[in-house]
């Protein structure tokens, strides 16, 4: 899949073989040096804007999760329902709550839906970097673990030293991916 901006995204389903991996470890930058010999502080996590950070987000909370679950009992199975994409938002947490509290309310067929969607974790990103006379000049094809903030280079470079692509991809919802790369 190519768009236009180089950019593509696939979420990977349970069709896709899963890929596992163990965690990865908190990413560590050190800082420039300060001048006082030594060559620098001891490293450090690094900056607001380095995709390792991790960002702040809300905590779906059991109560909510509840009223929401109850509410997709009462509404179509469909893209645009909003009890439906928040849940999908909070994936991991909702995948938690769903362990700890069951799907009390919705029907075998809901459930299993929801449980399938909530399975899907990771996303299949493309990205090309092509130069103003239209020649590829990276390639980066990359399956990713959504919400996990990762640091990628592309494999295949052409006269190019290959350039680090940092982000994270998001689910906001059934059939929409965010990145911020």
């Amino acid at each position: 899949m190519r768009t236009t901006m180089g950019i593509g995204f696939l979420l990977a389903g349970l069709a896709w073989p899963l890929w596992t991996a163990a965690p990865l470890d908190p990413l560590v930058c050190d800082p420039p040096t300060t001048g006082r010999g030594g060559g620098g502080a001891a490293p450090e996590v690094c900056a607001t804007g380095c995709a390792a950070v991790p960002a702040p987000a809300a905590e779906l909370d059991a109560d909510e999760f509840r009223a929401l679950v109850a509410r997709l009992a009462r509404e179509p199975l469909a893209a645009g329902s909003v009890a439906l994409e928040t849940l999908l938002f909070h994936g991991a947490r909702t995948r938690e709550l769903v362990a700890e509290l069951g799907l009390a309310g919705l029907d075998a067929e809901r459930a299993a839906w929801l449980e399938r969607e909530l399975a899907r974790t990771r996303a299949l990103l493309r990205v090309r970097l092509v130069n103003d006379a239209g020649h590829e000049r990276a390639v980066l094809e990359a399956r990713v673990p959504l919400d996990e903030k990762q640091h990628l280079f592309p494999e295949l470079t052409h006269d190019l030293q290959p350039p680090e692509i940092s982000g994270t991809v998001r689910r906001v919802g059934v059939d929409h991916l965010w990145a911020r790369l």
